[in-house]
């Protein structure tokens, strides 16, 4: 692939460079209609299309960005809208056989699952996962249940507690009572007291008596 032309990395054992005698030129860019393209290369709904795990590298320029005065990643040599983005080159194995660097659109920044695809010493095709992880741009991830990215982690905001995956307001409860769900229960085993401040251990009723308060009390009527 023209992509690591000027490269560097792994074969048999050995570090070996990738030189190519005649690289391929590029061929004419296609007018950028802004009103519909985030990049320069795919609609909106194509640069979003999770299902289709090669659209960094479609839907971004992806030309190499290391600059080769300093061997350090320059975003300054991608297009508007695109960072400098590491990435493994692997093959058919997994084996990682190098890092390298390429622009891709800044949407895809920490995309972990990005389809990239590679030739074999044979020959043959092949495809393989990879990420992309951009210098100078952590990634905020995405939360969800109404959590929010603080301090490194999602959580959910003040007077709130995460049930069944949600935010949900905390309830204010007494020492002795925990929330279920948003509602103030007493442990396993004890009832709430008469006067309504605090758990006691729940009697031991008749089969027609009910615990109400800490006291055996019969149905109504």
């Amino acid at each position: 692939m023209t992509q690591y032309c000027g490269t560097r990395g792994r074969y048999k054992g050995k570090t070996v460079q990738f030189d190519c005698p005649n690289p391929a030129r590029p061929g004419p860019t296609a007018p950028i209609d802004t009103a519909t393209r985030q990049g320069t290369r795919c609609t909106l709904a194509q640069e979003d299309d999770v299902n289709n795990k090669k659209r960094a590298p479609t839907c971004s320029s992806f030309r190499v960005c290391v600059n080769p005065t300093t061997n350090q990643p320059d975003s300054s040599r991608c297009e508007a809208k695109e960072s400098c983005a590491k990435y493994a080159w692997k093959g058919s194995t997994g084996v990682v056989y190098a890092y390298q660097h390429a622009c891709v659109l800044q949407k895809y920044c920490g995309l972990s699952d990005a389809s990239l695809s590679g030739w074999g010493f044979d020959g043959t095709r092949y495809d393989y996962t990879t990420a992309f992880e951009c210098t100078g741009q952590p990634t905020t991830p995405t939360c969800s249940g109404g959590q929010v990215y603080t301090g490194g982690a999602c959580q959910c905001p003040a007077g709130q507690r995460l049930v069944g995956g949600q935010c949900q307001a905390a309830a204010s409860c007494l020492p002795a009572q925990f929330a279920v769900n948003g509602v103030c229960t007493c442990p396993p085993g004890k009832t709430v007291t008469t006067t309504g401040l605090g758990c006691a251990s729940a009697p031991r009723c008749l089969s027609s008596q009910t615990a109400i308060g800490g006291q055996c009390t019969c149905p109504a009527g």
